[in-house]
């Protein structure tokens, strides 16, 4: 909560000029006690007058409080300024003072018989008028409101002045620049850069040079310089350089990048630092340039969007395999305290995935046997209310990559999706996530039919063994800090869509990746997926993203939180060992790990 740190005390009959008072207190340092006024009847007397106004500290008004039973019993005068002013001194020690830190309360007395209309254009010429802090006496309240539009018509055209001082000056700069008024050499009008309050708002500098790109993510040291970084980057050096030779002329001829920064400043655009070097060619010695570029943020648009509420049905699509069904047997005992007690408007869809080397479906030794049970029997318990978990089953074939291939989003989707109707919001889901009513509540709300998909990026739990390895305690619950997880943009897993936009979408691919009708179609997938691995999406989300026709809302979900699960990376799977790596845990702790375990293995240890 914001505090406090001055306070005014004036009469009812006192106008003050709130914003020349705002910007006074913003230059005074909050370390020293305050109290200043002005109107003093003579020199001699230490106190104020209450129709100047008084200005007071925050630390002088509690030392008044604490002497307010002293106060009370010495207020034998007539006269409210010396009662005030005696008791301010007697709990400060601290007379009225006029002036404080070099800014000077000063106040305008006004005639008894003022008249704005009589009366403003003799005052208008008296500076001590016009910069008066108060003025006072004000006996009617439409004299204070003709004072108060009369000093907004002064500040105004002072603010028209000074924009026409600031134009006039950058036209002259324009003018004698080599070039024009083109070859301003900082964007007319752009907004300044950020200043940080704190440490924790520094904003990064990211190092390149003409090939790589250097400490750009939380993950890596060095990246090859690619795609579109790499265009942006060529298309801001040829800009400079092109800049360097307009204004040096011919002297100049570019050799190569020295030093190349970046910053995004998401209050004003892409910042860069180049430092250039040339090569003069009248002397033939190497010049070094450095040139400041700032890309602004393009023009902010509304865009307008499909009105949504939060009363529409989420029908959660669970994927289930034999290894994580007892995950499925707590996400379904939360799923019916959090959606189905509660009568919210859900629908939870099992879809079991049958490995061919386990117990199948029909048999007495189901593999999902007790998953079906629970189903049916909170199914049964909540059958008046409306809520339902039904299930489908997938048979996976023995030459399928189970379960890691990526191809099986869309086996699980092309099956499911075809039982709902086209406006129907699903939500793919997984049963090492903590079920949020506020996350559904945000899927309703950012996922919009014929406009856009949300894919939110998950708060993922590093492995247990690393991060509770000090304290044995692991809480229930797990909360979001860096010492227990990371937003782990590299899960696409979770995705909010409408029925219909997956069938438009899914059609664009069908000749990539053919579309499963049956648990026979899987076969197709198996032949296809090494052919067109480098072309074709590999997941829900690239195939929205290829399409090009919806919106995709990508954006980190506090809501939607992840526990900790092994990854069986089978067949030499790069993206998922990356996934694997990635959620172990954070740089130190891996780091201290490995410490630990040279420490434990020294000779000296060993002795």
């Amino acid at each position: 909560m914001h505090t406090v740190q001055y306070a005014i005390s004036i009469r009812d009959t006192t106008y003050v000029k709130a914003r020349q008072l705002y910007e006074m207190v913003q230059g005074i340092s909050v370390s020293e006690d305050v109290h200043a006024g002005s109107g003093k009847r003579n020199e001699y007397t230490s106190f104020c007058s209450l129709d100047a106004g008084l200005l007071l500290s925050n630390s002088v008004i509690h030392k008044v409080m604490s002497s307010l039973d002293w106060c009370v019993k010495n207020a034998f005068s007539y006269s409210d300024d010396d009662n005030l002013g005696r008791c301010i001194l007697h709990a400060t020690a601290i007379s009225c003072q006029e002036s404080i830190q070099g800014y000077a309360l000063t106040s305008y007395t006004l005639d008894r018989t003022f008249n704005m209309e009589d009366d403003i254009q003799r005052l208008a010429r008296d500076s001590r008028f016009d910069s008066a802090l108060t003025l006072y006496p004000v006996q009617e309240p439409n004299i204070l409101f003709q004072l108060h539009a009369y000093f907004c018509k002064v500040g105004l055209v002072h603010k028209e002045q000074a924009i026409t001082t600031l134009h006039n000056s950058l036209v002259n700069m324009s003018e004698l620049t080599p070039g024009g008024r083109n070859s301003v050499t900082w964007p007319v009008g752009s907004p300044s850069g950020n200043v940080p309050t704190n440490r924790f708002d520094v904003l990064r500098w990211d190092y390149f040079t003409d090939t790589e790109i250097y400490l750009h993510s939380d993950f890596s040291n060095v990246k090859k310089l690619d795609g579109a970084d790499k265009t942006d980057i060529q298309y801001v050096m040829n800009a400079s350089i092109k800049q360097m030779e307009a204004e040096w002329g011919e002297h100049l001829q570019y050799r190569h990048l020295i030093n190349g920064y970046r910053r995004f400043d998401p209050s004003r655009g892409m910042d860069y630092r180049l430092d250039l070097a040339f090569r003069d060619t009248t002397t033939g010695q190497e010049v070094h340039k450095r040139v400041e570029v700032c890309k602004p943020l393009g023009r902010v648009e509304v865009v307008p969007m499909p009105y949504v509420t939060e009363n529409v049905r989420v029908n959660l699509v669970l994927p289930v395999e034999a290894e994580y069904k007892h995950e499925a047997l707590k996400f379904m005992e939360n799923y019916a305290r959090i959606c189905m007690e509660k009568q919210d408007k859900t629908f939870l869809m099992l879809v079991l995935l049958y490995d061919p080397s386990l117990p199948g479906k029909g048999t007495k030794d189901d593999i999902f046997l007790s998953v079906k049970e629970m189903a049916l029997t909170l199914s049964d318990r909540y059958k008046k209310d409306g809520s339902k978990i039904a299930w489908v089953s997938i048979k996976i074939p023995s030459s399928y990559e189970f379960p890691s291939d990526p191809l099986l989003e869309f086996v699980v989707a092309d099956l499911v999706v075809r039982k709902f109707s086209p406006e129907s919001l699903i939500l793919t889901c997984q049963s090492n996530m903590d079920l949020r009513q506020d996350y559904l509540n945000r899927v309703r709300m950012n996922t919009i039919l014929g406009w856009q998909v949300f894919s939110p990026i998950p708060f993922s739990e590093y492995h247990p063994d690393i991060v509770y390895r000090s304290t044995s305690t692991r809480s229930k619950e797990l909360d979001i800090d860096k010492t227990y997880g990371h937003y782990d943009t590299g899960e696409f897993s979770h995705i909010a869509f409408h029925a219909h936009d997956y069938t438009t979408a899914r059609k664009q691919i069908e000749d990539m990746i053919p579309i499963v009708r049956n648990d026979r179609d899987i076969h197709s997938l198996i032949t296809m997926k090494y052919d067109n691995q480098s072309t074709s999406p590999s997941s829900l989300y690239g195939m929205f993203i290829s399409s090009g026709s919806l919106h995709i809302l990508r954006a980190v979900e506090p809501g939607l939180r992840l526990h900790y699960r092994e990854r069986n990376c089978q067949h030499l799977n790069i993206q998922c060992a990356e996934a694997r790596a990635f959620n172990l845990g954070s740089k130190s702790q891996l780091a201290q790990l490995i410490l630990d375990y040279v420490a434990s293995h020294s000779p000296a240890s060993s002795a």
